[in-house]
Protein backbone atom coordinates (compact mmCIF):
# COMPACT_ATOMS: atom_id res chain seq x y z
CA UNK A 1 0.00 0.00 0.00
CA UNK A 2 1.50 3.46 -0.85
CA UNK A 3 0.95 6.41 1.43
CA UNK A 4 -1.75 8.84 0.18
CA UNK A 5 -0.04 12.35 0.21
CA UNK A 6 -3.60 14.56 -0.57
CA UNK A 7 -5.90 13.98 1.80
CA UNK A 8 -3.32 14.83 4.38
CA UNK A 9 -1.84 18.00 2.80
CA UNK A 10 -3.88 19.38 0.19
CA UNK A 11 -6.10 22.25 1.09
CA UNK A 12 -9.87 21.76 0.98
CA UNK A 13 -13.14 23.58 1.17
CA UNK A 14 -15.87 23.55 3.55
CA UNK A 15 -18.28 20.25 3.86
CA UNK A 16 -22.02 20.33 5.06
CA UNK A 17 -23.27 17.41 6.31
CA UNK A 18 -26.62 15.57 6.88
CA UNK A 19 -26.88 12.26 8.40
CA UNK A 20 -30.21 10.38 9.38
CA UNK A 21 -29.64 7.20 11.72
CA UNK A 22 -32.92 5.00 12.13
CA UNK A 23 -34.18 1.06 12.48
CA UNK A 24 -36.64 1.09 10.46
CA UNK A 25 -34.05 0.88 7.64
CA UNK A 26 -33.32 -2.65 9.64
CA UNK A 27 -37.65 -3.34 9.59
CA UNK A 28 -37.26 -2.74 13.65
CA UNK A 29 -38.45 0.25 16.09
CA UNK A 30 -36.56 -0.70 19.39
CA UNK A 31 -33.52 0.53 21.32
CA UNK A 32 -31.17 2.54 19.22
CA UNK A 33 -34.19 3.87 17.12
CA UNK A 34 -33.18 7.29 15.62
CA UNK A 35 -30.58 9.44 14.88
CA UNK A 36 -30.15 13.20 13.06
CA UNK A 37 -27.34 15.12 13.07
CA UNK A 38 -26.01 18.28 10.80
CA UNK A 39 -22.00 19.19 10.78
CA UNK A 40 -20.64 21.70 9.08
CA UNK A 41 -16.79 21.79 8.39
CA UNK A 42 -14.98 25.05 7.72
CA UNK A 43 -12.47 25.47 4.79
CA UNK A 44 -8.81 24.23 5.66
CA UNK A 45 -7.12 26.51 8.55
CA UNK A 46 -10.24 28.98 8.71
CA UNK A 47 -9.83 28.66 12.63
CA UNK A 48 -11.12 30.71 15.44
CA UNK A 49 -7.82 32.22 17.07
CA UNK A 50 -8.54 30.11 20.42
CA UNK A 51 -9.24 26.86 18.76
CA UNK A 52 -6.14 27.60 16.91
CA UNK A 53 -4.36 28.06 20.30
CA UNK A 54 -5.43 25.32 21.83
CA UNK A 55 -4.76 22.98 18.70
CA UNK A 56 -0.84 24.58 19.04
CA UNK A 57 -0.70 23.29 22.72
CA UNK A 58 -2.12 19.93 21.99
CA UNK A 59 0.67 17.54 21.62
CA UNK A 60 0.59 15.71 17.90
CA UNK A 61 1.50 12.14 19.43
CA UNK A 62 3.77 11.35 16.32
CA UNK A 63 2.07 12.97 13.08
CA UNK A 64 3.51 15.96 11.67
CA UNK A 65 0.22 18.20 11.59
CA UNK A 66 -0.07 20.01 7.81
CA UNK A 67 -3.55 21.34 8.28
CA UNK A 68 -6.43 22.32 10.39
CA UNK A 69 -10.12 21.88 10.20
CA UNK A 70 -12.71 23.39 11.89
CA UNK A 71 -16.23 22.76 12.73
CA UNK A 72 -20.15 23.05 13.92
CA UNK A 73 -22.55 20.42 14.68
CA UNK A 74 -26.11 19.82 16.01
CA UNK A 75 -28.15 16.32 16.60
CA UNK A 76 -30.68 14.40 18.68
CA UNK A 77 -30.38 10.82 19.12
CA UNK A 78 -33.83 8.74 20.41
CA UNK A 79 -33.56 5.31 22.79
CA UNK A 80 -36.62 3.07 24.01
CA UNK A 81 -37.28 -0.56 25.17
CA UNK A 82 -38.33 -2.78 22.26
CA UNK A 83 -41.79 -2.64 23.23
CA UNK A 84 -43.20 1.11 22.70
CA UNK A 85 -46.58 -0.14 23.11
CA UNK A 86 -47.00 -0.45 26.86
CA UNK A 87 -46.76 2.36 29.33
CA UNK A 88 -45.58 0.99 32.51
CA UNK A 89 -42.03 0.78 33.49
CA UNK A 90 -40.09 -2.24 31.64
CA UNK A 91 -37.53 -2.78 34.31
CA UNK A 92 -35.56 -6.00 32.00
CA UNK A 93 -35.52 -3.42 28.86
CA UNK A 94 -33.48 0.15 28.57
CA UNK A 95 -35.02 3.34 29.11
CA UNK A 96 -36.36 5.59 26.98
CA UNK A 97 -33.99 8.55 26.27
CA UNK A 98 -33.18 11.38 24.56
CA UNK A 99 -30.24 13.29 23.88
CA UNK A 100 -30.07 16.79 21.79
CA UNK A 101 -26.87 18.61 21.56
CA UNK A 102 -24.64 21.12 19.89
CA UNK A 103 -20.69 20.38 19.05
CA UNK A 104 -17.45 21.65 18.08
CA UNK A 105 -15.29 20.14 16.03
CA UNK A 106 -11.67 20.08 15.22
CA UNK A 107 -9.77 17.99 12.98
CA UNK A 108 -6.08 17.70 11.91
CA UNK A 109 -4.36 16.20 9.16
CA UNK A 110 -1.20 15.34 8.52
CA UNK A 111 1.73 12.43 8.32
CA UNK A 112 3.65 9.86 10.66
CA UNK A 113 7.41 9.36 10.37
CA UNK A 114 6.55 7.01 8.02
CA UNK A 115 4.44 9.37 5.32
CA UNK A 116 1.31 7.70 6.35
CA UNK A 117 -1.57 9.95 5.78
CA UNK A 118 -3.36 10.26 9.10
CA UNK A 119 -6.02 12.53 10.56
CA UNK A 120 -7.41 13.01 14.00
CA UNK A 121 -10.17 14.80 15.65
CA UNK A 122 -11.32 16.23 18.30
CA UNK A 123 -15.66 16.85 19.61
CA UNK A 124 -17.03 19.07 22.63
CA UNK A 125 -20.68 17.89 22.38
CA UNK A 126 -22.88 19.91 24.78
CA UNK A 127 -26.66 19.46 25.11
CA UNK A 128 -29.26 17.89 27.63
CA UNK A 129 -30.26 14.49 28.85
CA UNK A 130 -34.03 14.11 29.07
CA UNK A 131 -38.01 15.73 28.58
CA UNK A 132 -35.92 18.91 27.17
CA UNK A 133 -34.17 16.51 24.93
CA UNK A 134 -38.41 17.22 22.61
CA UNK A 135 -37.07 13.10 21.87
CA UNK A 136 -40.65 12.25 23.03
CA UNK A 137 -41.87 14.75 20.38
CA UNK A 138 -40.24 13.80 17.85
CA UNK A 139 -40.65 10.07 17.82
CA UNK A 140 -44.44 10.54 18.76
CA UNK A 141 -44.92 13.43 15.52
CA UNK A 142 -43.09 11.02 13.14
CA UNK A 143 -44.91 7.62 13.97
CA UNK A 144 -47.94 10.12 13.83
CA UNK A 145 -47.21 11.47 10.23
CA UNK A 146 -46.18 7.74 8.89
CA UNK A 147 -49.38 6.20 10.39
CA UNK A 148 -46.91 3.92 13.15
CA UNK A 149 -48.30 2.87 16.65
CA UNK A 150 -47.69 5.95 19.03
CA UNK A 151 -45.01 5.02 22.00
CA UNK A 152 -46.53 4.72 25.50
CA UNK A 153 -43.86 4.96 27.69
CA UNK A 154 -42.08 8.39 27.37
CA UNK A 155 -43.47 9.09 31.18
CA UNK A 156 -40.17 6.59 31.89
CA UNK A 157 -37.69 8.10 30.20
CA UNK A 158 -34.72 9.54 32.12
CA UNK A 159 -34.74 12.52 33.77
CA UNK A 160 -33.37 15.74 32.90
CA UNK A 161 -29.22 16.82 33.34
CA UNK A 162 -27.05 18.18 31.48
CA UNK A 163 -24.78 16.19 29.06
CA UNK A 164 -21.14 16.19 28.07
CA UNK A 165 -18.81 14.27 25.72
CA UNK A 166 -15.76 14.60 25.00
CA UNK A 167 -14.18 12.29 21.79
CA UNK A 168 -11.44 11.84 20.15
CA UNK A 169 -10.36 9.63 16.91
CA UNK A 170 -7.49 9.13 14.74
CA UNK A 171 -7.47 7.22 11.61
CA UNK A 172 -4.43 6.20 8.96
CA UNK A 173 -5.18 5.70 5.14
CA UNK A 174 -3.38 2.71 3.57
CA UNK A 175 -4.15 2.81 -0.33
CA UNK A 176 -3.55 0.92 -3.62
CA UNK A 177 -4.30 2.22 -6.74
CA UNK A 178 -4.32 1.61 -10.54
CA UNK A 179 -6.04 3.96 -13.23
CA UNK A 180 -9.09 5.16 -11.05
CA UNK A 181 -9.47 1.68 -9.28
CA UNK A 182 -8.53 1.67 -5.83
CA UNK A 183 -8.52 -0.36 -2.56
CA UNK A 184 -8.15 1.43 0.77
CA UNK A 185 -7.21 -0.41 4.56
CA UNK A 186 -8.51 2.05 7.20
CA UNK A 187 -7.31 1.44 10.80
CA UNK A 188 -8.52 3.61 13.67
CA UNK A 189 -8.87 3.94 17.37
CA UNK A 190 -10.61 6.98 19.85
CA UNK A 191 -12.15 7.22 23.08
CA UNK A 192 -15.48 8.93 24.56
CA UNK A 193 -15.67 11.01 28.32
CA UNK A 194 -18.17 12.33 29.53
CA UNK A 195 -21.95 11.54 31.38
CA UNK A 196 -22.91 10.47 28.02
CA UNK A 197 -20.50 7.66 27.26
CA UNK A 198 -16.86 7.00 28.09
CA UNK A 199 -15.21 4.29 26.33
CA UNK A 200 -12.50 3.18 24.27
CA UNK A 201 -12.55 1.96 20.74
CA UNK A 202 -10.88 0.93 17.55
CA UNK A 203 -11.53 -0.61 14.63
CA UNK A 204 -11.00 -0.80 10.96
CA UNK A 205 -12.62 -0.27 7.37
CA UNK A 206 -11.99 -1.41 3.83
CA UNK A 207 -13.31 -0.04 0.76
CA UNK A 208 -12.46 -0.52 -3.03
CA UNK A 209 -14.06 1.20 -6.23
CA UNK A 210 -13.10 3.40 -8.46
CA UNK A 211 -12.21 6.98 -8.30
CA UNK A 212 -12.65 6.84 -4.30
CA UNK A 213 -12.06 10.36 -2.37
CA UNK A 214 -8.76 10.04 -1.36
CA UNK A 215 -10.02 11.14 2.29
CA UNK A 216 -10.49 8.66 5.21
CA UNK A 217 -13.67 6.78 4.75
CA UNK A 218 -17.51 7.06 5.36
CA UNK A 219 -18.76 7.57 9.20
CA UNK A 220 -21.82 7.46 11.13
CA UNK A 221 -23.42 9.81 14.01
CA UNK A 222 -21.74 7.13 16.70
CA UNK A 223 -17.95 7.77 14.97
CA UNK A 224 -16.39 10.99 15.11
CA UNK A 225 -16.91 12.78 11.89
CA UNK A 226 -14.09 12.78 9.11
CA UNK A 227 -15.26 15.34 6.99
CA UNK A 228 -12.28 16.05 4.74
CA UNK A 229 -13.21 18.13 1.53
CA UNK A 230 -11.26 16.51 -1.29
CA UNK A 231 -13.58 15.77 -4.34
CA UNK A 232 -13.16 13.90 -7.62
CA UNK A 233 -13.65 16.11 -10.81
CA UNK A 234 -15.83 13.70 -12.54
CA UNK A 235 -17.44 10.69 -10.57
CA UNK A 236 -17.02 7.50 -7.84
CA UNK A 237 -17.97 5.02 -6.89
CA UNK A 238 -16.82 2.27 -3.85
CA UNK A 239 -18.13 -0.40 -1.64
CA UNK A 240 -17.19 -0.41 2.20
CA UNK A 241 -17.20 -2.67 5.12
CA UNK A 242 -15.72 -2.62 8.35
CA UNK A 243 -15.86 -3.20 12.11
CA UNK A 244 -15.58 -1.31 15.34
CA UNK A 245 -15.37 -2.70 19.43
CA UNK A 246 -15.56 -0.96 22.27
CA UNK A 247 -14.92 -0.95 25.92
CA UNK A 248 -17.51 0.83 27.60
CA UNK A 249 -16.93 2.07 31.25
CA UNK A 250 -20.27 4.21 31.63
CA UNK A 251 -23.17 4.73 28.75
CA UNK A 252 -26.77 6.78 30.12
CA UNK A 253 -28.58 5.44 28.07
CA UNK A 254 -28.11 2.03 29.80
CA UNK A 255 -26.60 3.00 33.00
CA UNK A 256 -29.33 5.81 33.50
CA UNK A 257 -28.54 9.09 34.93
CA UNK A 258 -25.62 10.27 36.83
CA UNK A 259 -26.98 12.82 38.97
CA UNK A 260 -30.27 11.40 39.75
CA UNK A 261 -31.65 7.90 40.62
CA UNK A 262 -33.26 6.92 37.45
CA UNK A 263 -34.13 3.21 35.43
CA UNK A 264 -31.19 1.08 34.04
CA UNK A 265 -29.89 -1.92 32.85
CA UNK A 266 -26.71 -4.01 33.29
CA UNK A 267 -24.65 -2.84 30.43
CA UNK A 268 -22.17 -5.13 28.56
CA UNK A 269 -19.18 -3.81 29.17
CA UNK A 270 -18.14 -5.16 25.57
CA UNK A 271 -19.77 -3.41 22.17
CA UNK A 272 -18.97 -4.48 18.73
CA UNK A 273 -20.37 -3.00 15.41
CA UNK A 274 -19.95 -4.38 12.34
CA UNK A 275 -21.18 -2.78 8.88
CA UNK A 276 -21.03 -2.19 5.37
CA UNK A 277 -21.86 -0.02 2.69
CA UNK A 278 -21.74 1.53 -0.66
CA UNK A 279 -20.98 5.30 -1.23
CA UNK A 280 -21.70 7.33 -5.00
CA UNK A 281 -19.55 10.65 -5.68
CA UNK A 282 -20.62 13.25 -8.45
CA UNK A 283 -18.32 15.92 -8.49
CA UNK A 284 -19.54 18.29 -4.81
CA UNK A 285 -21.95 15.50 -3.54
CA UNK A 286 -21.62 12.38 -1.78
CA UNK A 287 -24.39 9.75 -0.69
CA UNK A 288 -23.30 6.88 0.96
CA UNK A 289 -25.37 4.31 3.02
CA UNK A 290 -24.55 1.73 5.92
CA UNK A 291 -26.16 -0.81 7.77
CA UNK A 292 -25.07 -1.74 10.85
CA UNK A 293 -24.61 -4.53 13.08
CA UNK A 294 -24.66 -3.79 17.21
CA UNK A 295 -24.15 -6.87 19.38
CA UNK A 296 -26.27 -6.99 22.63
CA UNK A 297 -25.65 -3.90 24.58
CA UNK A 298 -27.30 -5.12 28.02
CA UNK A 299 -27.96 -8.46 30.17
CA UNK A 300 -31.41 -10.34 29.44
CA UNK A 301 -31.73 -8.27 25.96
CA UNK A 302 -32.88 -10.94 23.17
CA UNK A 303 -31.94 -9.91 20.43
CA UNK A 304 -28.52 -7.90 18.75
CA UNK A 305 -29.55 -4.65 16.72
CA UNK A 306 -29.35 -3.24 13.87
CA UNK A 307 -29.57 0.26 11.82
CA UNK A 308 -29.39 2.31 8.57
CA UNK A 309 -26.82 4.99 8.23
CA UNK A 310 -27.55 7.42 5.25
CA UNK A 311 -25.53 10.34 4.73
CA UNK A 312 -25.75 13.38 2.27
CA UNK A 313 -22.74 15.04 1.92
CA UNK A 314 -21.48 18.69 0.41
CA UNK A 315 -18.21 19.71 -0.77
CA UNK A 316 -17.74 23.34 -1.22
Amino acid sequence: FAAAIPPASAQQGGVFTITEENDLFARSDRHYTQGLKFTYMFRDDKLPNTISNLSEHIPPFGMDTRVHKFGLALGQNIYTPADISRSELIVNDRPYAGWLYVGLLLQRRGFTHESRATVENFEINLGIIGRESYAEEAQTEIHRARGFPLPNGWDNQLKTEPGLALRYSRLWLFRAANEGKAADLIPHYGASLGNVATYANAGITLRAGYNIPEDFGAQTIDTTPVETGTRHPKWGLYFFGGCDGRAIAYNAFLDGNLFHKSHHVDKNFLVADVRYGAAIILKKLELNYSYVFRSKEFHKQQDTDAFGSLTLKYKF
